[in-house]
């Protein structure tokens, strides 16, 4: 098996993994592909989300009501 970024402490099974391209922190990493709720997947890089992203939206979706829902 081949991966371009490998997270081993967030593995579930032990998996044989032959060719790593980097080993990553157990991080939301964004860019070369990777999004973030459609975002940030075009940056020619691979870089770590700033928690204040995630956390910012995991706060709205606490707050705010499920649409068609009745206030």
């Amino acid at each position: 098996m081949v991966t371009l970024l490998d997270r081993p402490l967030r593995r579930l099974v032990r998996v044989p993994v032959q060719y790593v391209g980097f080993q990553i922190p157990n991080d939301y990493v964004v860019g070369y592909g990777l999004d973030y709720r459609e975002l940030y997947r075009n940056l020619p890089f691979i870089c770590v989300l700033k928690p204040r992203v995630y956390e910012l939206d995991a706060a709205a979706l606490m707050t705010t009501p499920p649409a068609g829902a009745s206030q």
